[in-house]
């Protein structure tokens, strides 16, 4: 496990202090995709309640997440198949 590590970073022009052990480099892209989202949200939508783009932006990575995990769960099953006709090809040699 990494090192705690207290840092203040900038998102969506709001101060945040934050503790983390995330590597420095997945921290630093997780901010910056926050960052990229909001201001991509608000300015398409012309919503300037940061509340309410922090909502918008949450409901969207939440979809991105379940996206990723179904795709997953089927990467997952192809391999699980692919093992499976490996070891079926192998036995019948």
């Amino acid at each position: 496990m990494s090192e705690l590590k207290k840092q203040t970073i900038t998102i969506f022009d709001d101060f945040y202090t934050i503790v983390s052990d995330e590597p420095e480099n997945i921290f630093s892209q997780a901010i910056d995709y926050t960052n990229d989202l909001m201001s991509s949200i608000s300015l398409q939508s012309k919503i300037t309640d940061k509340k309410k783009v922090a909502v918008l932006s949450a409901l969207q990575m939440a979809i991105q997440i379940q996206k990723f995990e179904e795709r997953l769960a089927v990467l997952k099953s192809k391999e699980k198949d692919l093992i499976a006709s490996v070891n079926q090809c192998l036995g019948s040699s």
